[in-house]
């Protein structure tokens, strides 16, 4: 009896999985190389966790082989992404505590001739594209 040959490990992940496994993996490894293991500890140990969830969820659909099992793992990612967005607020100050809205705000101005953007664009501004955007 000839065996199925088995995928290659990375072609078991769905790209939106590859992509963020890639977030995961970058969040944790800035958590502990800035040493914010004793600030973060729950960030990093869900990461981690979803890191185990995403690795396991090729094994299991081929063991379950359910449709319902395929869409709930093509759904799930969406979860997870909003997590990983989420995390980043309370990363992001620990990682660099200054503010530097300041600065970016001034950069624009530079770059728009003194003006907001945002004040530029309020001519170009419509409900409908509002509404969809």
């Amino acid at each position: 009896m000839v065996l199925p040959k088995p995928a290659p490990p990375l072609r078991r992940f769905h790209p939106a999985e590859l992509l963020t496994l890639a977030m995961l993996l970058l969040s944790s490894g800035i958590i502990a190389a800035f040493g914010l293991l004793d600030q973060a500890p729950g960030i990093f140990l869900a990461n981690l966790g979803l890191v185990v969830l995403l690795f396991l969820a090729h094994p299991l659909q081929e063991k379950i082989q359910k449709r319902w099992f395929a869409v709930f793992r093509d759904w799930s990612i969406l979860p997870i992404i909003l997590f990983v967005y989420l995390e980043t607020i309370r990363l992001a100050p620990l990682v660099h505590p200054r503010d530097v809205d300041d600065m970016l705000i001034a950069w624009d101005r530079r770059l728009f001739a003194g003006r907001d953007p945002t004040v530029l664009l309020e001519g170009a501004t419509y409900p409908f594209a509002t509404e969809v955007l």
